[in-house]
């Protein structure tokens, strides 16, 4: 049960930070579908930024970190 909601919280914590460098980018959940040549929809980036999904593939976190010129890290 802990470790579920430890997963949560991170889900919920990488989501809030993917929305802010989206938004301090000014860009819309598509700006961001096209930028990334179709690799992350803009439905699943919004699943993201809401914590629906926790576990991201490594590809969709480069292609984010491209996108938004941060750190794969």
């Amino acid at each position: 049960m802990i470790e579920d909601t430890d997963q949560r919280a991170r889900a919920v914590a990488l989501g809030a930070y993917l929305k802010s460098l989206r938004t301090g980018a000014e860009m819309s959940l598509r700006d961001v579908e096209e930028a990334t040549g179709k690799e992350v929809s803009n439905a699943y980036l919004s699943q993201l930024e809401t914590g629906k999904i926790a576990k991201p593939s490594p590809n969709i976190l480069h292609s984010l970190a491209t996108v938004f010129g941060a750190s794969y890290e």
